[in-house]
């Protein structure tokens, strides 16, 4: 598999060896591996998708494990390397993950990630009376519509420090600056620092607050 040649890769770089290294998918034949002709990967390809379609293979010396005489010892007593499956199985599970009757439809996929967004929304949003708030914490503030909702606009916050979230839809879904400014303080503690994106709603803001407001670095 791609893993298996790319752990052979990172032993290679990390190594001290200057001189060429066979890594090659390995197939394990009464127990001995040997190397896979480009030819024998598409007549297996071929069959594990069940395609009828023709192989053009040109054949070139290059190609030929008996007359390159590849040496794949360099790679496991080298550099340790031995790779993790044979070429039979890689090649049958690349196939297969790749066979659309094995993979959910695209509306599936969409649908699905639709309802965890949904999901994930519904966590964070903050009901009347709750406010996780405290002195001394800094907040960032910023607004956000979201689509196919029974709300669009939203008022959200980040707690730097906690790592905790608001999120509280506009009254009515009507946005302006005072709603937002309730919001945020019933949500916010006065003593707490805000950061916003300096839109100039929240400048009614600052009677309101005893810590600085959007401090300069």
């Amino acid at each position: 598999m791609p893993s298996d040649l790319i752990d052979g890769l990172i032993l290679l770089m990390n190594s001290d060896l200057c001189q060429p290294i066979n890594l090659v998918f390995l197939s394990k034949i009464q127990g001995n591996p040997y190397e896979t002709k480009i030819i024998n990967f598409a007549k297996h390809i071929q069959s594990v998708v069940k395609s009828e379609s023709e192989i053009i293979f040109c054949e070139n010396m290059c190609d030929d494990p008996k007359r390159r005489k590849p040496n794949i010892e360099k790679a496991t007593t080298s550099l340790n390397w031995q790779p993790k499956v044979n070429m039979t199985e890689s090649i049958t599970y690349d196939c297969n993950i790749r066979n659309d009757n094995n993979l959910m439809s695209s509306r599936t996929i969409s649908d699905r990630l639709t309802f965890f967004g949904e999901d994930c929304i519904e966590s964070v949003i903050v009901e009347p009376g709750e406010n996780i708030s405290r002195p001394g914490l800094t907040v960032e503030i910023d607004e956000a519509k979201f689509d196919r909702r029974k709300f669009n606009w939203v008022v959200g916050g980040i707690f730097c420090e906690l790592k905790d979230v608001f999120l509280v839809p506009y009254p009515d879904n009507k946005r302006n600056s005072i709603c937002m400014i309730d919001i945020i303080n019933q949500n916010v503690h006065p003593d707490s620092m805000i950061i916003t994106d300096c839109w100039k709603g929240y400048d009614g803001l600052k009677q309101w607050r005893r810590e600085p407001f959007n401090p300069q670095p």
